[in-house]
């Protein structure tokens, strides 16, 4: 099992709240004697590792090229759900918010 951490991303970077989540995620993660699974769009993970990513899940999906919280959510929830995580994490970004809603 792992915490499963969804680091957000614009225009080609990673938001501050991203790396805050990461290493949020990393302590939990550590708490509870699991990894840290991060999960983001299809580029520059590699940042996430300096954070306390264990493993990234880059994912290539059409309906994350525009933000729609319903696709992203959907998308979150199943890799939760095929990875038998306990434990997800989501940034405090506007989008974020959004998610969150949508993953409860």
């Amino acid at each position: 099992m792992s915490v499963l951490v969804f680091a957000d991303s614009s225009e080609g970077k990673f938001k501050k709240s991203a790396f805050e989540v990461v290493s949020y995620g990393k302590k939990v993660a550590e708490q509870l004697g699991q990894h840290c699974c991060c999960y983001n769009k299809r580029f520059r993970f590699s940042e996430l590792y300096n954070y306390g990513a264990e493993k990234v899940v880059s994912v290539s999906n059409d309906q994350l090229e525009t933000f729609n919280a319903k696709g992203y959510s959907f998308c979150i929830t199943t890799s939760c759900q095929s990875r038998k995580c306990n434990c997800c994490s989501i940034d405090s970004s506007i989008n974020g918010l959004y998610i969150a809603q949508c993953c409860c």
